[in-house]
């Protein structure tokens, strides 16, 4: 199911076609299959479709899910994820096949109806904006062996809860988990520096810093105002309330915990601990 190299299937499918349906027995989708087919609704597929060819969904919101693990191929036949791939329209969970090695930029975009993404082993590299504005995601675990976490890979991820950053990661990209829906994070031992809003307007409330950690880009923590608890095992001076150094890390903090354990309080915090409360916050 492609066009030809370089052609868009548009060209095919009339302007007034809303929905299509792929019988059975297909398994791929190739170059161009449904690119610039902006009038599409749904795009149903079978069960076994198992691989991606270079902008196969590209320009379209239709639609669509995939039930099986997944190969995407580039132009020049490399198993990489691209933008183009997958459109905008993928729904619900995204298995991608092991042998992909990268997801490029943007490759799933304001994908708004994503939920879940399975990222093989074999990826060696996470390109910028990679996941940007997929504001249903909830469950994905970036795999060992990746060294940056890149800018914009996570923004406005709202529903992105938690997630658990891997050893051998050493940058955490600007803007790269702004405006998520983050509530905890532990940032592993290898950690050297995070770049600049990094989380800027999360929903953090609790952060853990590694001792590798040297420096925090400018408004790296700028509006997140429940980022109440921090332990910091790096060697970097934190002050309560202070909001321009540090990425204002400390200010709206209450309690300080050091690498040894020891906590320190902001003044009229003594003994602060996150409780239940019936609307779920900490």
């Amino acid at each position: 199911c492609g066009a030809e190299a370089g052609q868009a299937n548009k060209d095919y499918f009339p302007e007034t076609l809303r929905i299509v349906t792929i019988t059975e027995g297909i398994s791929f989708i190739g170059a161009n299959g449904f690119r610039g087919c902006t009038s599409l609704e749904a795009i149903n597929l079978p069960s076994g479709i198992v691989k991606l060819y270079n902008l196969a969904f590209s320009g379209t919101t239709a639609s669509y899910r995939l039930t099986e693990p997944v190969m995407t191929y580039n132009v020049d036949g490399e198993k990489v994820a691209m933008q183009g791939h997958f459109g905008k329209g993928v729904e619900g969970e995204v298995v991608l096949a092991e042998g992909i090695t990268a997801i490029d930029s943007s490759a799933f975009s304001l994908c708004e109806t994503l939920t879940s993404i399975t990222i093989p082993d074999s990826i060696q590299k996470l390109e910028s904006g990679a996941f940007y504005g997929c504001s249903l995601l909830k469950d994905i675990v970036i795999p060992e062996g990746i060294t940056e976490i890149p800018d914009f890979l996570f923004s406005y991820c709202s529903n992105l809860n938690s997630i658990r950053i891997p050893d051998g990661v050493e940058e955490i990209g600007y803007c790269a988990f702004s405006e998520t829906g983050l509530v905890e994070i532990v940032l592993p031992e290898g950690v050297r520096f995070i770049d600049g809003a990094a989380f800027y307007d999360s929903a953090l409330t609790q952060i853990t810093l590694p001792s590798t950690l040297e420096t925090i880009g400018d408004q790296a923590f700028m509006c997140c105002a429940n980022l109440y608890e921090i332990c910091n095992n790096s060697d970097l001076q934190l002050s309560f309330g202070d909001e321009t150094s540090l990425g204002g890390i400390a200010q709206y903090a209450k309690v300080i915990m050091d690498a040894e354990g020891n906590k320190t309080y902001r003044d009229g915090a003594e003994g602060f601990a996150f409780v239940d409360t019936p609307d779920g916050f900490r």
